[in-house]
């Protein structure tokens, strides 16, 4: 297949975003040092730093850190960073700007890329920019807010230098921005500044693409194979549960993965998209709202159902054996994907991916990705309450495998290696899949290589 090249004007995404795994947090409810706090919650930089560890060991390679800069509670009663006051300042609530530059720095030593929210379209009426620049705002705004004239020349070269220096001078390594780009000629600018300094950024926008676009991909497809062959960008994401859930909705659990082994592995973290999750679905997390959130946009209503403005549970991991078997499955699949980093990651243009064909037929359809001739790795999803047997038939020609028997066949979900010999693997592979929210069920995920005689050979 003929693959599309990417826009040779515009610089490229880094090297880094293959092995993307993005965590979306909001730090004013992913930590509790004090509770709810003021019903806003009370996580602070500092608070958020003490949890780094913890995403690493998950297996998170970037945190979406959805909130850093002076903001208020403009939307359904709650503070968020979408209500954006002004972004040369850190938010008083989170901490100084070394207590931000302290995250980024732990986030840093423990291998995890730092992403900020980026509120392109513009700021709220009493922000101070608005009385200091008001030739930068349009007449008219949108979301209640003022927006940005982006004709405007000083404006530009105010937005272009403020971005930059967050990553030349605090250490971040990319942006999410909110809504839209607006204009892409400005963002050309500040990816050419960072790599320029040495610092190449990744720009992902919530609609639309740069890089990669944030809902490129929502929902769980039955069939990653034809989702793969439909795809010609070279990075694109999954995203899991997007903050917005329920935010027209009163208090309920908003989070889309509920427990499924099955829609993480099969249809995100193994397939061939950069998985983008929200802090707590990991442990299939029971939503808890934080106090001040409303169901009205602008505040009115009774409680309200943002998923983005929930307080990430963290008793219900600490007393829950299930929610623990569900984060320890996440954990796994999250190693698989690292340990075979070489197939299992989000550049489609380095690497294959066929549909294999199963008996009998199953919902989701199994798939291999795969090196021709040296690797593939089989994975096959059950999202169903009962276990499912099936045999897979491998297209040993289309792999590149035939003739290169016998073969190591390792079972990299639930463990276990045998070598089997070519025919016996051309007949099939005989899978029994557990229960999808079962610990270590919803999944089969087996590593095909030939063996060390073979490849000597």
């Amino acid at each position: 297949m003929t693959l599309p090249i990417e826009d040779p004007e515009r610089v490229g995404a880094p090297d880094w975003t293959a092995e993307l795994v993005v965590y979306e947090l909001n730090p004013r409810g992913f930590t509790s040092p004090d509770g709810a706090g003021d019903g806003h919650g009370s996580g602070t930089f500092r608070s958020t730093a003490e949890r780094i560890p913890y995403l690493a060991d998950l297996g998170i390679t970037a945190i979406w850190l959805a909130g850093f800069h002076e903001a208020t509670a403009h939307f359904y009663g709650v503070w968020s960073t979408y209500a954006a006051r002004r972004f040369d300042r850190t938010d008083p609530a989170l901490g100084t700007l070394a207590d931000f530059d302290h995250l980024v720095d732990a986030a840093h030593r423990h291998g995890i890329k730092v992403l900020v929210d980026v509120i392109a379209h513009g700021v709220l009426r009493d922000s101070p920019l608005v009385a200091e620049h008001p030739d930068w705002f349009l007449p008219d705004g949108t979301w209640g807010m003022c927006d940005f004239d982006y004709a405007n020349s000083g404006f530009r070269d105010w937005w272009a230098g403020l971005w930059t220096s967050y990553v030349t001078e605090h250490g971040v390594d990319g942006f999410r921005v909110d809504v839209d780009l607006y204009d892409v000629t400005l963002w050309d600018e500040i990816a050419r500044r960072a790599a320029a300094a040495g610092r190449p950024v990744l720009i992902m926008p919530e609609n639309g693409r740069y890089h990669l676009g944030q809902r490129d991909w929502r929902g769980f497809s039955p069939d990653i194979a034809a989702e793969w062959n439909a795809n010609r960008h070279r990075f694109s994401t999954h995203q899991i549960s997007c903050h917005d859930e329920g935010w027209s909705d009163g208090p309920g659990s908003h989070y889309q993965l509920r427990g499924s082994r099955a829609r993480f592995g099969y249809a995100s973290a193994l397939s061939h998209r950069v998985p983008v999750l929200f802090a707590g679905e990991e442990f299939d997390a029971t939503q808890v709202g934080l106090p001040a959130v409303r169901r009205g946009l602008f505040g009115a209503g009774g409680p309200g159902g943002w998923l983005y403005g929930c307080q990430v549970p963290w008793d219900q991991l600490d007393a829950d054996p299930a929610k623990q078997a569900m984060h320890a499955d996440v954990r796994r699949v999250l190693a698989i994907r690292r340990e075979h980093r070489d197939l299992i990651n989000a550049d489609r243009w380095a690497n294959d991916l066929v549909a294999l064909d199963a008996d009998p037929a199953p919902a989701l359809v199994p798939y291999a990705r795969f090196r021709a001739g040296e690797k593939a790795i089989v994975v096959a999803g059950n999202e169903t309450p009962s276990p499912l047997s099936m045999t897979i038939r491998l297209p040993l020609d289309a792999l590149g495998l035939a003739g290169h028997g016998p073969f190591r066949v390792s079972d990299a979900w639930n463990g276990g290696t045998s070598v089997v010999d070519e025919k016996e693997l051309a007949d099939g592979l005989a899978l029994t899949l557990g229960p999808d929210t079962a610990p270590r069920g919803g999944l089969a995920v087996h590593v095909i290589t030939p063996t060390e005689e073979e490849i000597r050979s």
